[in-house]
């Protein structure tokens, strides 16, 4: 019961809080057809954050797939990078794959405020043809020349060897273990990465276009802040 000085539209504001999530409670199971159980509600795959300034920013992040593999860790964060250059067009690319066990791979992608409504597909765009490109063996080879360069830089910037040294880059079982890397080794880790089911976004400086633009993308249910939020 409802009373007051309510209009109609508060009212139905006040149902939809209040009692929206009532339900005829616990019914007794009928005989012969066993009582289904209940599906649990699917987690948010988006999180979108309304805040004013220029540009915008999409992040996509997965958990680590068992143990961790220090070869293929080790190659792919450069691998991506070369990758992004071909297949994300214009976007600022920036993978991240930090050393501790429970810490997710992590894709950034920023742009401008005039590519704003080019982000959300474009990236999903790009995530889909990493999915299906996968790497070449000119790929492999030219961040296995890569990684030993970094290595090789490394005493000339002490803060940096200093942040290797304490993450184990410089252990050298890691250098044997990229060695050993191939192909196959990398593919199947890329598409366990990014599989689409796995992935979680993040959206930052959001509005409501790009919001729309992720839900047709398939990146339901999501949840949005506001900045009062």
């Amino acid at each position: 019961m409802l009373y007051g000085d309510l209009n109609l539209a508060q009212a139905k504001q006040l149902v939809l809080m209040h009692l929206g999530i009532w339900g005829p409670g616990a019914q007794p199971p009928v005989k012969g057809s066993p009582r289904p159980a209940a599906r649990p509600a699917p987690e948010p795959r988006l999180l979108a954050v309304f805040a004013p300034g220029p540009g915008a920013e999409l992040w996509a992040g997965a958990v680590r797939l068992g143990p961790a593999r220090p070869g293929v860790e080790a190659l792919l964060p450069i691998l991506l990078t070369r990758a992004s250059r071909a297949l994300f067009g214009g976007f600022e690319m920036t993978f991240r794959l930090p050393p501790e066990g429970g810490t997710p791979l992590v894709i950034q992608a920023k742009v401008a405020q005039a590519d704003r409504d080019t982000l959300v597909p474009g990236f999903m765009a790009g995530l889909q043809r990493l999915r299906e490109t996968g790497f070449t063996p000119e790929d492999l080879a030219c961040a296995l020349i890569q990684w030993k360069a970094e290595n090789v830089a490394l005493p000339l910037h002490p803060e940096a060897l200093l942040r290797e040294s304490l993450d184990g880059r410089l252990e050298p079982g890691l250098a044997l273990a990229v060695e050993q890397v191939t192909l196959k080794d990398l593919d199947l880790a890329l598409k366990a990465w990014l599989a689409p089911e796995r992935l979680r976004f993040l959206l930052v400086g959001a509005d409501a276009p790009m919001l729309q633009a992720a839900e047709q993308a398939g990146l339901k249910p999501s949840l949005v802040l506001s900045p009062d939020a």
